[in-house]
């Protein structure tokens, strides 16, 4: 492993270099690869709908972070033309772990709601989970909106839906169709991220990260009140204005196009990502867990090579 990202979940966000390989997969000896958080059999019923999380037979990821893991060949993708345009240097490549999950949580979610640039994308939440979601929306060409954290704390649904209609109408864009992404994964949070749904609207729900603890840091932070329910009225307005709530995971069969996108729009990966030497992993971790990191940026930890 080259670096490993601190992110919703620690340990199984890598990037790295393959030291040994089986008969099968001795094209990848020595190649640079990024290795999606999932790791789906690809054959079950679960895969071929494309439920990759409940593929039976995924592969277990460590819950912190590796020097080295054993990992089946099908989903590594190589950092190699086509897919970037130029091999990443060496002290360069921890960078990449964004890709894992970072980037292609949000990237699955929002190809799957079918989006095209113009689109309205309210991304939910604060912290990094929201600023990866953002940047990725915004180079997809969506009109991305944005709650500051201290709007976010006492986000009220009805008002919020108010906000983003008057900043679309401002930029004569319509809300039907309109993309909402949740990053906290709290019941309330995703209870606010529904009741926020316009005509025809996609309401995608991130997988619920382990939080790493606390109750006030910017990895966690949501809005106060307590837990909320979505009422039948709610429901029934989904379903009459043909909205849909889709809980999103990252499939790995899309990074190759995530890589192709970043290439396009280059996304600079330095302003989304931090190096954490593996001595302060303990600090950086033990900082996130108080709320006291305010830095906006995925701690990923880079591993000498």
């Amino acid at each position: 492993m080259c670096g490993s990202a601190l992110g919703a979940f620690p340990g199984a966000e890598c990037v790295g270099v393959v030291v040994d390989a089986g008969p099968a997969a001795l094209h990848l000896q020595g190649q640079a690869v990024v290795v999606p958080r999932i790791l789906p059999c690809g054959e079950c019923p679960s895969c071929r709908r494309g439920a990759v999380s409940s593929c039976p037979q995924r592969r277990t990821r460590p819950t912190a972070p590796q020097a080295y893991e054993v990992v089946p060949a099908r989903y590594l993708l190589p950092l190699i033309s086509p897919f970037v345009s130029q091999s990443p240097l060496s002290d360069s490549l921890w960078q990449y772990a964004v890709f894992a999950d970072g980037l292609l949580a949000p990237y699955t979610g929002l190809v799957r709601a079918g989006v095209s640039p113009g689109t309205v994308c309210v991304v939910l939440g604060v912290g990094i989970r929201a600023v990866l979601t953002a940047a990725l929306a915004e180079a997809l060409g969506l009109f991305v909106v944005q709650f500051q954290p201290e709007e976010y704390a006492r986000l009220d649904p009805a008002a919020a839906r108010r906000q983003v209609a008057a900043q679309a109408q401002a930029q004569g864009l319509p809300l039907a169709g309109a993309c909402i992404v949740e990053t906290v994964g709290s019941d309330a949070a995703r209870a606010r991220a529904i009741q926020m749904a316009e005509p025809a609207s996609s309401i995608l729900l991130l997988e619920r990260s382990q939080p790493l603890g606390g109750s006030s840091g910017q990895l966690i932070a949501e809005p106060q009140g307590g837990a909320q329910l979505v009422s039948v009225a709610v429901l029934e307005s989904l379903l009459s204005s043909q909205s849909q709530v889709l809980s999103v995971a990252p499939h790995p069969d899309l990074l190759p196009e995530l890589l192709a996108l970043s290439e396009r729009c280059r996304l600079d990966l330095s302003k989304l990502t931090r190096p954490v030497p593996v001595e302060e992993v303990e600090a950086v971790m033990e900082s996130r867990r108080c709320g006291l990191d305010t830095d906006l940026r995925l701690p990923v930890v880079q591993f000498q090579s």
